[in-house]
């Protein structure tokens, strides 16, 4: 199995996903619904005037974390 097809079991399709940004020198963490597309880009949607866009807009770094669903043992 290639590692686009590794990454793509674990993004791909519909997920709630933890989005941390930074402000003020503080992680801001918030739940948000993406899609995992095939290209490996990540879609979701928010409102423009949300703060977690002016956040990104000042300091254009995110961390992302998506759990597959599968169950680890």
């Amino acid at each position: 199995m290639e590692l686009k097809d590794k990454i793509l079991e674990v993004i791909g399709g519909e997920h709630v996903a933890a989005v941390a940004t930074v402000s003020e020198g503080e992680p801001k963490v918030r739940f948000m619904a993406l899609v995992g597309n095939d290209d490996l880009s990540l879609t979701g949607a928010t409102m423009k005037s949300s703060r977690k866009v002016q956040q990104i807009r000042e300091k254009p770094v995110v961390a992302i974390s998506i759990w597959s669903g599968k169950n680890y043992s």
